[in-house]
């Protein structure tokens, strides 16, 4: 009973050191185009962050934020969008809109936050896979309301 027991436990023991395991790497900080720096840890050649500038939508005004990097793989995504309500009542949507191919202009939406008189501040758009080359997300004002956002995404390449 006890060989038995021991075998048991060499087989676990040993079965957890055949995983591919990607460490950590040290602390590392990207700078976009517009001069916004983020920091980040993690295995930097398998993900992708990106963090915009503060901005503002008023009443019926549209903004278009564009990730900048081409997806070559399959990516799980999380995009964090914080609001605060200046004014007026909110009615915003955001949209998370992809490309199939490099040089294409043909966008289709995969995801998106409604966000039509709520009082949360927070949001994620989030999923396990994203195909799409390019990425970009449209902030879309519809009502009478002036709110300050904020979109900070993650990326990790799933392959």
């Amino acid at each position: 009973m006890a060989a038995c027991l021991l075998a048991i436990a060499a087989v676990f023991t040993f079965s957890a050191f055949d995983r591919t395991l990607v460490p950590f790497e040290d602390i590392y900080t990207i700078e976009d185009e517009s001069g916004n720096v983020t920091t980040a840890a993690g295995p930097s050649s398998n993900a992708i962050v990106k963090s915009w500038v503060v901005d503002t939508i008023t009443n019926a005004e549209n903004d278009t934020l564009l990730l900048g990097e081409v997806l070559a793989s399959a990516y799980q995504y999380a995009y964090q969008i914080r609001m605060a309500n200046i004014s007026g009542t909110r009615s915003i949507k955001f949209y998370l809109e992809q490309t199939s191919a490099t040089g294409s202009s043909r966008w289709m939406t995969v995801d998106s936050a409604i966000t039509s008189g709520a009082v949360i501040n927070n949001y994620l758009m989030r999923n396990a896979n994203t195909w799409g080359n390019r990425h970009r997300i449209i902030i879309d004002g519809t009502g009478t309301q002036s709110i300050s956002y904020k979109v900070d995404g993650w990326l990790k390449r799933t392959n």
